[in-house]
């Protein structure tokens, strides 16, 4: 299948860094980006927090970088994923309101026995 000049973006947000590719409608890889994340804080122990400022930063980065490699394309559609069991508290309208606690920050494991 010829490509018809639109494309399809991904963006894979982890713990150490930011992701993401664009594939074409013949599913072939047109460009990939990537940015690495400082590693999360651990500001005392079992606390583990990331600033989401740098995820938003590095959201930002990949897809200035990957959008410098799709002259031509025209971006269809996006998916995006993210580190899962992570928590950020966030105002309604989407400002965080704190630092995201991460999959592995174990500070809440005696209120849940409680």
């Amino acid at each position: 299948m010829a490509s018809d000049g639109s494309c399809f973006i991904g963006v894979d947000l982890g713990t150490s860094g930011c992701r993401a590719v664009a594939i074409d409608s013949a599913r072939n890889l047109v460009a990939s980006a990537s940015v690495a994340l400082e590693p999360p804080d651990t500001p005392a122990p079992r606390e583990v927090e990331q600033d989401p400022s740098l995820w938003w930063q590095a959201v930002l980065a990949v897809l200035a970088d990957l959008g410098e490699s799709l002259a031509g394309y025209r971006p269809a559609a996006i998916c995006v994923d993210g580190t899962s069991a992570s928590l950020l508290l966030a105002r309604p309208d989407g400002v965080p309101i704190g630092p995201a606690l991460m999959y592995n920050d174990t500070r809440s494991i005696a209120a849940a026995a409680a």
